[in-house]
């Protein structure tokens, strides 16, 4: 049995959850919410609406840098940025990339 999910239902999923209703911005989600259904339309694959799931596979970050910060901590009080990625596109060949908006914000598929 399959329900058909909107967009406003996916936010609202996120939202009404204690434990995940501040992980992503509302423009997020919204942009999280039609890069899944352009995977559904483009592969015919249907994804269950599975907030717990999503949420392990999908970060959001206020921009590339607090990114590459998250990612490759400080050593020793320095950070080894010889080791970040110096772009949205060098990062978006390792994993999938959603940019959000023009916010500067972008969402990446943590599993790589």
């Amino acid at each position: 049995m399959i329900e058909t999910v909107t967009q406003s239902i996916f936010i609202n999923a996120f939202r009404n959850s204690e434990e995940f209703k501040e992980k992503y911005s509302y423009e997020a989600l919204g942009d999280l919410f039609t890069h899944l259904e352009q995977y559904e339309d483009e592969t015919g694959e249907q994804i269950e609406l599975n907030i717990y799931t999503l949420q392990g596979l999908y970060s959001e970050f206020d921009s590339l840098d607090k990114f590459n910060e998250d990612r490759f901590p400080t050593r020793m009080g320095f950070t080894v940025e010889d080791d970040w990625f110096e772009s949205v596109d060098k990062l978006r060949e390792s994993t999938e990339v959603i940019e959000v908006g023009n916010t500067g914000r972008i969402i990446i598929m943590t599993d790589f």
